[in-house]
């Protein structure tokens, strides 16, 4: 998907700006890939977000651990790693629910992030915005899957229209994200399904049980070895047998 030609004028016309969210949201709900949503996220941040100038996306992670998941630019990645090391920053904030939404105008001054601020401003980043993304598709809670990190080499960049710009664009690219992952669930729901069909007709086939009694043996399996029902049936697939049984029966 290449780049639209410049970014929205969020001082002129507002029906303008309103059909080019609905062009993004068209654009990226064509795409069920969540790895790929999100990387299109990063990069379409500086045609709909003005004054953006590199951009990058966090996600957490298991026990809330965060990574840079993509970016624009070094820098972007560099500011993220630095919040990490610190233990300090807006996108960390944000990527753990602190708030929804943090605007700095001058990171080398801003009293919250005494440490990582400083360390920014060396970096080139003056002034940004860190959006929460979450989504109740994804999380009824609206717990965050991560945060959307926009920075810009000027500081104040970001006045009160900016900013809201920046929130709505987040909004469409968390509902994108949210049907991706509900399509990446369903396609790997069906996979499972499909693959612990064919492991059951394994065993009905060699064994001569039911299709129930299979499926029985399976389960029992999965339980007692504390193995995932999907591994023991791929296992099965492979082996053309359950493993460690030469005989299994549905009692």
């Amino acid at each position: 998907m290449g780049r639209q030609p410049g970014p929205i004028d969020v001082t002129g016309a507002p029906l303008e700006a309103a059909a080019r969210f609905a062009e993004l949201s068209e654009e990226l709900l064509a795409e069920h890939d969540e790895a790929k949503v999100l990387s299109q996220i990063c990069d379409r941040a500086r045609d709909y977000v003005p004054g953006v100038d590199f951009c990058g996306i966090t996600l957490r992670g298991p026990r809330r651990r965060l990574e840079t998941f993509c970016s624009t630019d070094a820098k972007a990645e560099e500011c993220d790693a630095l919040q990490r090391d610190l233990g300090e920053g807006p996108c960390m904030e944000a990527a753990h629910d602190v708030q929804r939404l943090f605007v700095v105008g001058d990171v080398s001054t801003d009293a919250r992030w005494p440490r990582w601020g400083p360390k920014a401003a060396e970096i080139g980043v003056r002034s940004l915005v860190s959006v929460k993304l979450s989504s109740d598709t994804i999380s009824e809670d609206h717990a965050p899957l991560g945060a959307l990190n926009m920075y810009s080499t000027e500081r104040d960049r970001f006045d009160a229209d900016l900013v809201e710009i920046a929130r709505i664009y987040v909004v469409h690219c968390a509902n994108a994200v949210a049907q991706a992952r509900q399509v990446t669930g369903l396609e790997t729901a069906i996979d499972r399904r499909h693959l612990i069909g064919v492991a059951q007709g394994v065993l009905m086939q060699r064994y001569g049980l039911s299709q129930q009694s299979a499926f029985d043996v399976l389960q029992r399996y999965s339980t007692t070895t504390n193995t995932k029902l999907r591994d023991v049936a791929a296992e099965v697939v492979e082996r053309r047998s359950l493993p460690g049984r030469e005989q299994p029966t549905a009692d």
